[in-house]
């Protein structure tokens, strides 16, 4: 029998099991993470890959982010704003 531990989250004191994982591009593998714990802003944006991202690829997905939401026509979330 597995336990499961309580992950806190990188960005808010909640834990991970209660963050939602959102696949928003699958042939670049991005997307968005964003706690669902009511009243929290807490999110992020995601990218698969092999390494760390560079400061300009987190630039890049965030911005891929940012035009996904805003084509789908959806409201951006207050970190992305």
């Amino acid at each position: 029998m597995t336990q499961s531990t309580p992950q806190p989250c990188a960005y808010c004191p909640h834990d991970l099991g209660g963050h939602r994982l959102l696949l928003l591009d699958l042939a670049k593998m991005l997307g968005i993470v964003l706690c669902s714990t009511p009243g929290c802003t807490c999110g992020a944006t995601w990218r698969a890959s092999t390494a760390p991202s560079t400061p300009e690829q987190v630039a890049e997905t965030r911005d891929a982010v940012r035009r996904i939401i805003t084509e789908a026509g959806l409201p951006l979330p207050a970190f992305l704003q």
